[in-house]
């Protein structure tokens, strides 16, 4: 066994909660934001999926808070008590008192909510890569790596229930935990790529069009820098955990993972506001009149008078449909 070391033992968590509490401060924004600009318009399930997202996320903080508190005043009672007893032995209190980190029911718990997250958050970045697409392969593979992650993620958990070492727990499950955080990359990494590539697709078949053409960049910026956080994190945590594998650098990084995934979701749902206005003038048929109803209409010296309808400056019929095109994407596809 390691010989246990605070500082890169108990630390990186302890730091990596503190980040938790950042990101959470940082999504209570977004979820502001996001209730002014789109709580009234929005359908019921992406507001659904925002309260969710909070809400577990929320769970995710009082449980990391917990698991916390329980690592660092645990330790150092722990550690009193070792050195009371080790005072005739200066060579066990040299090499730790024989302490190691205790794995807490409150960090147990925490570890459940980053796959739940990031499956929800998933749905989502899918649902717009299905819309954007139209096909059913490729965002299936995405879904079914979605899954995967979820299912591993269930399946380690209750291992870290029944833990009471966390040194153990690690060396005991080495596979379990590369496989799970391998599985998340990989479905990090195939939606980003997937959506970004379908993205570009969609940008070149509406045409030339400036406004479009500015548009769709802007939307492949945006996915590859969510997608490009949520990959690197993952990155990180395999690293981390590979390259170090006698400490817990890595649960540092991994504690609040979960944070950036909600975060991520808000930003691409907060994000429509700016695309909006890329183009706020565009040209939309009004459907709401016809000329079969009289309702609305006055006459005058036999002449009739209709409604007022506000239309777009004069334009070529190809840049139309661009545009049109354009504004259903931004508002119904984001």
């Amino acid at each position: 066994m390691d010989t246990f070391s605070p500082t890169t033992d108990i630390g990186p968590t302890v730091v990596g909660t503190f980040v938790t509490f950042l990101l959470f401060g940082c999504l209570l924004v977004q979820t502001y934001a996001y209730t002014i600009q789109f709580g009234s318009k929005d359908p019921w399930f992406l507001k659904g999926l925002v309260i969710l997202i909070v809400g577990l996320e929320l769970g995710h903080l009082v449980s990391g808070a917990i698991g916390v508190w329980d690592m660092t005043i645990g330790t150092l009672v722990a550690m009193g008590q070792a050195l009371n007893e080790a005072m005739k032995d200066p060579a066990q209190i040299a090499n730790g008192g024989g302490l190691s980190e205790t794995f807490s029911v409150g960090a147990s718990v925490a570890s459940i909510w980053g796959p739940i997250i990031a499956f929800f958050v998933r749905l989502f970045f899918l649902y717009r890569f299905r819309r954007f697409s139209g096909a059913w392969i490729l965002p299936g593979l995405c879904a079914a790596l979605s899954i995967a992650h979820l299912g591993l993620g269930l399946a380690v958990w209750p291992l870290t229930l029944s833990a009471t070492n966390a040194e153990a727990f690690r060396d005991d499950n080495h596979g379990k935990i590369i496989a799970l955080l391998i599985v998340e990359l990989l479905a990090d990494t195939s939606i980003t790529m997937g959506l970004s590539y379908y993205l570009w697709r969609t940008g070149s078949d509406m045409g030339k069009n400036h406004a479009t053409s500015v548009m769709i960049k802007r939307l492949i910026l945006w996915t590859i820098e969510v997608g490009m956080i949520t990959t690197l994190t993952d990155l990180s945590i395999i690293a981390t955990f590979v390259a170090m594998p006698s400490n817990f650098v890595w649960t540092g990084l991994y504690s609040y993972q979960p944070a950036i995934y909600a975060n991520s979701l808000l930003t691409a749902l907060n994000s429509r506001t700016d695309i909006h206005r890329l183009n706020p003038d565009v040209y939309v048929e009004d459907k709401s009149w016809h000329p079969s109803r009289s309702k609305g209409l006055s006459s005058t010296s036999g002449s009739t008078t209709l409604p007022p309808i506000q239309f777009s400056p004069p334009q070529n019929e190809t840049r139309r449909q661009s545009e049109i095109g354009m504004k259903s994407m931004s508002y119904d596809l984001i």
